[in-house]
């Protein structure tokens, strides 16, 4: 009886993964952008009245995409950033990232895109 609930739970949870997984790729088809995408990506760490956040700037390489969606999260002591793009139906003006990321209590490194690549670590 209780094997039977542990597999059925199990079973739930990966259905509901699946259908999370199949839900992003359906609203963003193209991914999440790598930092090789970025032209010139550069991070500063900066302070405001509300607290110390990273600056992260750079252009898109490929002038057919726009920014849909910014998320950002953490694992550890890590910030994650992802930026997932749209293809514009025509080409335009290379479309500049200027983002501000508030920097969280503990957090010593920033990494981005799918493969959480190291763009930027603070002082331990």
């Amino acid at each position: 009886m209780v094997l039977a609930l542990v597999l059925l739970l199990v079973g739930l949870g990966t259905l509901g993964f699946a259908a999370y997984s199949l839900y992003n790729e359906t609203r963003f088809p193209l991914g999440a952008l790598k930092a090789a995408e970025i032209q010139g990506l550069k991070v500063e760490l900066a302070t405001q009245p509300k607290g110390p956040h990273l600056r992260v700037t750079g252009t898109l390489v490929d002038n057919k995409l726009a920014v849909r969606r910014v998320f950002s999260g953490h694992i550890g002591q890590a910030m994650w950033l992802k930026i997932y793009p749209v293809a514009e139906e025509q080409e335009g003006d290379p479309v500049k990232i200027d983002l501000r990321v508030p920097l969280r209590t503990g957090s010593t490194e920033l990494r981005f895109g799918p493969d959480k690549e190291l763009i930027w670590r603070g002082d331990k």
